[in-house]
């Protein structure tokens, strides 16, 4: 996680602009595969999720906020 703010003073007020990211290290790879294949034994092909992605990593997230104080 990232943060940036900046506190800025005017007279009676004070303000303090944020900006958050969240997951900022993350990259956009998987970390598990799926590897089980269920057959039956219809004759049916192999279950179509076989070696697909099983977990992602979560995207990142930008939050921005602000701070009043008077």
């Amino acid at each position: 996680d990232f943060s940036v703010s900046k506190r800025i003073n005017l007279e009676r007020f004070r303000i303090e602009p944020r900006i958050d990211l969240f997951n900022a290290l993350n990259s956009s790879d998987y970390f598990t595969v799926r590897s089980l294949v269920y057959n039956l034994g219809t004759g049916t092909a192999p279950n179509p999720t076989y070696k697909l992605p099983g977990s992602i990593l979560l995207g990142r997230v930008v939050r921005l906020g602000l701070n009043v104080n008077f």
